[in-house]
């Protein structure tokens, strides 16, 4: 089914942007004391919420496109050809259905199991103790607690997500084809070309958060940001995001494409299994 494909390559488009996931799972090398810090970094500002949340609203997108291509497939098909209008509006029901209940409970399931704290803790540990040091995720906590960095941080994710829609729109990753087998074949195309030169897909979707930020950025939040990057940190942050986003792109899917794949496929057998419940009227 396609969108076990479709849903791997949409995590794998924003998760390098997803505020230092990475997939290193090993945290051995980390000091008991800087791994509180870690996860107090990743409750505080709230990785979780702002993670599934990108994700969530990729594959609503995907979602509305996803659907309208099932129909017309059956159109192409000419299954529709001896309905009528009656019997086609309900399939096209059905299908609609099935398509807000599949993808609403994989959502579900990313949140629970990708997306929580606990995972992101294990999966982020390495990589923020690899960049940044214990007196440097501390300050990042402070800020985080911040009645007025929870505003600017808000804005960045809207920034982020907005940046990631023009770039996955831009690759025509929502244009859904309504044959399985070339929208299959679009979606390996575009992994290869992600996995082939990440830096410079990474620096567009950087260039594009940039030129958002100055449009979506209030004047005070404009100032506000200005003041920050005059802090030490702020200036690593912005020489090591590229080079943890690399990382996080390179690896990425190593070790969420199993999960991610496993956990789809779970949903998508599940919900087939309703839907023919559902069509031999057998649904309790």
């Amino acid at each position: 089914m396609r969108s076990k494909s479709a849903l791997s390559v949409l995590f794998f488009g924003f998760v390098f942007l997803g505020a230092g996931i990475s997939t290193v799972s090993a945290q051995n090398g980390i000091k008991p004391q800087k791994r509180v810090v870690i996860r107090r970094l990743i409750e505080v500002s709230e990785l979780s919420r702002h993670t599934s949340g990108i994700f969530e609203e990729l594959t609503t997108l995907y979602q509305a496109s996803w659907t309208l291509s099932v129909i017309a497939d059956l159109k192409a098909k000419g299954l529709f050809n001896k309905s009528t209008p009656q019997q086609v509006a309900k399939v096209e029901r059905i299908i609609d259905e099935f398509s807000t209940d599949l993808f609403g409970e994989i959502k579900k399931r990313m949140r629970s199991e990708i997306f929580s704290d606990d995972a992101l803790e294990k999966m982020a540990g390495p990589i923020f103790d690899k960049y940044l040091s214990e007196d440097e995720i501390n300050e990042l906590i402070i800020f985080s607690q911040a009645p007025p960095s929870r505003t600017l941080t808000d804005t960045y994710y809207k920034v982020i997500t907005d940046a990631l829609i023009l770039n996955m729109k831009e690759k025509g990753v929502f244009n859904v084809e309504s044959n399985p087998s070339v929208e299959e074949a679009k979606f390996e195309r575009l992994k290869k070309e992600s996995e082939s030169n990440p830096l410079d897909d990474i620096r567009k979707i950087f260039a594009t958060v940039q030129r958002l930020a100055s449009e979506t950025y209030t004047q005070n939040e404009m100032e506000e940001l200005s003041a920050l990057r005059n802090r030490p940190l702020a200036t690593k942050l912005m020489q090591i995001l590229p080079l943890m986003a690399i990382e996080i792109r390179a690896n990425s899917m190593q070790f969420y494409g199993p999960q991610v794949g496993k956990l789809t496929q779970e949903v998508i057998d599940k919900q087939l299994k309703t839907l023919e419940r559902r069509f031999s009227g057998n649904d309790k």
